[in-house]
């Protein structure tokens, strides 16, 4: 059905969140679709942000095993519809596609929903009416469509079926037109056409269509200026309304069959009905014939295409006969090419049709207006249709011999039995494994098969004693089988004891492990490796002296393994006299270490490889830089020193710098000072934070974790009161560092508790205490480079654009977002390179001075252009863990994040564009109330956000 309305006023591009009425005020039809409009697409937005497409786990509408329907609920892009009734029944009758025949016995093909919604009036609903109004026509009503079909086998229908057309039509109000009282909104409706412009609704809309939608062979088209809303019960011309039967109108008779099959049909043998279009009111006296109803149109036209040529077979509008033959000034005129031009009565109509999907069904609304349109005005221009708009999904697939499938595969299988909320399970959720090794290589499958392939084991219900403080378990704090197994993931040659046997070349006393008899290899004369080796027995003595001497020998592909050990680090720059230079320093892992001396960088290389080793500066401040290099990659690299006035690694003028799987220590002080005076009461765990560097920490902490843990009650009580006693008398902490202790109290007052807890506990104080004094870590001095930061810690700032200075409060943040809003006033030029940061754990992103008094200066000038940006800046699956954070790039993009700060501000975004999704901003229950959950400012020209936490802090 039709429905007389004045026009269709929603625009999503508007986000419109609600409609409300003014007292005082007319309300007219449009206001109040557009407030059902705007609530419908609100709630289906949010379906499908969090159910998408599938069926439920009950109720669900599916296919049996004989091929019957069992009805049920469905949801397509987070639409809802509903097959009614519990009892499964054949295809042939189901209610919303009558005429379809049952599904047949054999394949292959597959079942799929097709939902979508259609108008409906009184005309067809007379309980629409209340009788107590004398039965005075009110709203009409929209009803979800569900009807099962079937393509073929080869076909996605979710993905290859078209949900609907996508011919743009524009419409041009002719030259010879004349407004009428403009203080009159009825007055065009009267006669709206021929010397008029009038205010009514223009409706094109498909008719019928012949052939593929994608490649149609024959196209009937219809329009009215009524929306096509003049309908009525079809009688004899003598009992039809007055005006209603008029020589000047097209008239189509249908029914609820004709009605109902709109959209795209597949299904091998089965036609649908099209309502029948007569240019007189002759009620059509076929015994099937649709003839139920009647609606009147101000003309229609028939196409039909030959290869790339469309030719006019038939057409009318208001009493004129359509032509190619006659003048393209004349009423009726018609021209055909790539698409189709028609004189209309009001308009010159034009369409696209070469390469152009159309669906039974499609339409197009155009409002005209007396107030806004006049004579030659385009109505509308370049508009793809309105509707109507096809939602599929697929159901099940029929074999060759009648089997029916439900599912392609397992994550199907859970689309089609999504849960309620409330009754999730770990079988409903899938697992993504991206483990390289061990226990779920090549896993498949759920979170709870995950689960039982880990409860079949139960090594962490195993305790476990190291036998030994050698090899892999050096350092490592472990205290069940499962720790211990989790070290052999990540085993390495170093860990492996070497048994000479009968190799006498390697029967020699230094040969301990397999990296010993691997480097010895190495070395060998016959042969060797492909690394040379670098350190005390090594084939040369220094980086430098491998360096210098390879390449005077024509060799620019140096490949250098570091022996266990202490290796000093110079500047190596390539020279200008060398064609490249590419260059790999492998090391052994916290065995080797390099010493940074005043001037230690990496300066024109090529390709500069970094792999498993330790870089140490803890007695002064040694950066590192890498100026002007290619392309850089850091892989397991542990960088701990001192960083007060410096950062650890500095980067310029590289065209591409990667660390994976790598940790930077930077330290602005020798030892963590407040956590050693907090803990003054007890001598063992005060000494626990004079060690700078993590690894020696951690190995230190697992045994005092020990101690704790074998306190008895009241020993662990007393603690608890004496560091109670120490924090109410601390200097100022923050909020983090204020929880992490009382986290340790809360655990010393547990009546039973084991060493996890008191190490977990003692790792986040340090942590804590380092993230307030941290140092720099890595300096970004400019956009150049591809920056690519994967799984990796950094306890320390990263600055963007040089040396990194202080952030900007609320009030300046506030006047740049003025700024963004406004064209032309602040402009943001970028590089073309980008920053990536994912998986990684950092303290703070920080802005280089020079570019915050940059920000000032345009500020308070009112208008300025920032240049030498970052393109994109992407921050996924990270945690930031201390506020004071600013982050400066064209387009910048946070996804499930957590921001661990509880300040009440945890950073600024400057950017033109800002999406945000699925991150958190940290907050945590202390003295029975909520602290935390700081927000995080923002200054962009857009901003797109969803599913943060908490919601106003994002």
């Amino acid at each position: 059905m039709k429905t007389q309305i004045s026009k269709k006023s929603v625009d999503a591009q508007k986000r419109y969140a609600g409609v409300y009425q003014q007292q005082g005020r007319m309300l007219t039809d449009a206001d109040w679709n557009s407030l059902v409009d705007v609530l419908k697409a609100q709630l289906a937005e949010a379906l499908k942000d969090v159910v998408g497409s599938g069926t439920p786990r009950s109720g669900a509408l599916s296919i049996a095993d004989n091929r019957n329907i069992q009805p049920g609920d469905v949801y397509i892009d987070g639409l809802r519809a509903v097959l009614p009734g519990t009892t499964a029944f054949v295809a042939s009758l189901q209610p919303d596609l009558p005429g379809s025949g049952d599904l047949p016995s054999t394949g292959p093909y597959v079942v799929y929903a097709d939902v979508w919604e259609r108008a409906l009036t009184a005309l067809e609903d007379p309980d629409l009416r209340d009788v107590a109004l004398n039965g005075a026509d009110t709203c009409t009503r929209t009803q979800t469509m569900l009807q099962v079909k079937t393509c073929g086998g080869g076909v996605n229908p979710e993905t290859d079926i078209p949900q609907k057309g996508n011919a743009a039509l524009s419409l041009d109000l002719h030259d010879n037109l004349e407004a009428s009282d403009p203080c009159d909104p009825c007055a065009g409706l009267v006669g709206a056409g021929a010397g008029r412009v009038g205010n009514y609704l223009f409706r094109l809309e498909v008719h019928a269509v012949t052939g593929a939608a994608d490649n149609p062979t024959a196209l009937t088209l219809k329009w009215s200026s009524e929306n096509g809303a003049e309908q009525f019960s079809a009688q004899t011309e003598g009992l039809m309304p007055p005006g209603f039967v008029n020589a000047r109108f097209l008239y189509e008779f249908f029914d609820l069959t004709t009605e109902k099959h709109a959209g795209v049909h597949l299904t091998s043998g089965f036609s649908p009905l099209a309502g029948i279009l007569n240019t007189t009111y002759a009620i059509p006296d076929g015994a099937a014939d649709p003839k139920a109803f009647v609606r009147r149109w101000d003309g229609y036209c028939e196409l039909s295409r030959s290869g790339s040529t469309w030719t006019l077979v038939d057409g009318w509008d208001k009493g004129v006969d359509l032509s190619t033959g006659i003048s393209s000034t004349q009423p009726g005129y018609v021209a055909l090419g790539p698409g189709l031009t028609v004189n209309l009565e009001a308009f010159r109509m034009n369409l696209e049709l070469s390469g152009r999907t159309f669906v039974v069904g499609d339409y197009w609304l155009a409002p005209v207006r007396e107030a806004v349109h006049t004579a030659g005005s385009a109505v509308c221009s370049g508009t793809l249709p309105d509707g109507i708009d096809h939602h599929y999904l697929r159901l099940a697939g029929v074999a060759a011999d009648g089997t029916v499938t439900r599912h392609v595969d397992d994550a199907d299988r859970r689309r089609h039995s999504f849960p309620p909320l409330t009754d999730l399970h770990a079988h409903d959720i899938d697992y993504q494994t991206d483990c390289t090794q061990g226990l779920f290589l090549n896993f498949q499958g759920t979170v709870k098969q995950a689960l039982d392939t880990i409860c079949s084991i139960q090594a962490e219900h195993v305790g476990f004693t190291k036998p030994c403080n050698t090899s892999l378990y050096r350092g490592q704090p472990i205290a069940t089988v499962a720790d211990a197994l989790g070290l052999l993931c990540d085993i390495r040659a170093r860990h492996v004891a070497y048994d000479t046997g009968a190799c006498a070349f390697l029967n020699q006393p230094e040969i301990e492990t397999v990296q010993d008899a691997l480097d010895a290899l190495c070395q060998r004369p016959a042969g060797g490796g492909c690394k040379v080796t670098v350190g005390e027995e090594g084939q040369f003595p220094t980086i430098a002296a491998a360096v210098k001497t390879l390449t005077a020998e024509g060799i620019f592909d140096i490949c250098l393994c570091l022996l266990r050990g202490d290796h000093a680090l110079e500047q190596v720059e390539k020279e200008k006299n060398f064609p490249y230079l590419n260059l790999s320093l492998t090391g052994c892992g916290p065995g080797t270490r390099i010493q940074p001396g005043e001037k230690a960088a990496f300066v024109g290389i090529d390709e500069l490889h970094l792999d498993d080793l330790w870089i140490v500066s803890l007695e002064q401040e040694r950066p590192v830089a890498i100026e002007g290099c290619g392309v850089v990659d850091l892989d397991r690299v542990h960088h701990v020193g001192m960083a007060a006035e410096t950062a650890l690694l500095e980067v310029s003028g590289t065209a591409a710098f990667s660390m994976n799987h790598c940790t930077l220590e930077a330290h602005a002080k020798a030892e963590l000072s407040i956590p050693a005076t907090i803990f003054a009461f007890d001598a063992d765990l005060a000494a626990l934070f004079v060690h700078p560097e993590r690894r020696t920490f951690l190995a230190e902490a697992g045994l005092e974790a020990q101690r704790l843990a074998k306190l008895n009650a009241n020993g662990r009580q007393k603690i608890a009161e004496q560091l109670q006693a120490a924090l109410e008398t601390a200097g100022r902490l923050s909020r983090n560092e204020r929880l992490s202790y009382e986290r340790l109290i809360q655990v010393l007052e547990l009546s039973e508790t084991g060493n996890t807890h008191f190490l977990d506990a003692l790792c986040d104080i340090r942590d804590q205490a380092h993230h307030a004094t941290a140092g720099g870590a890595l300096l970004l001095a400019d956009a150049l480079a591809r920056v690519s930061i994967l799984n990796s810690r950094i306890y320390g700032q990263v600055s963007l654009y040089g040396a990194s200075g202080d952030s900007l409060d609320e009030e300046e943040l506030k006047q740049l977002q003025e700024m963004l809003a406004s064209a032309g006033v602040l402009t943001l030029v970028a590089q073309a390179a980008d920053l990536s940061i994912q998986g990684t754990m950092l303290t703070r992103l920080a802005l280089a001075r020079e570019r915050v008094d940059e920000i000032r200066q345009i500020i308070e000038a009112g208008k300025g252009i920032l240049t030498d940006l970052y393109k994109a800046i992407l921050i996924s699956d990270s945690m930031i863990a201390w506020n004071g954070n600013l982050v400066l790039s064209a387009d910048v993009t946070l996804n499930g994040n957590t921001m661990e700060s509880l300040h009440t501000i945890v950073g600024s975004v400057i950017a033109e564009t800002v999406i945000y999704s699925g991150n958190r901003v940290q907050r945590r229950i202390r003295n029975n109330e909520w602290v935390g959950g700081g927000r995080l400012l923002t200054a962009a020209r857009d901003a797109v956000k969803a599913a943060n936490m908490p919601e106003g802090s994002w």
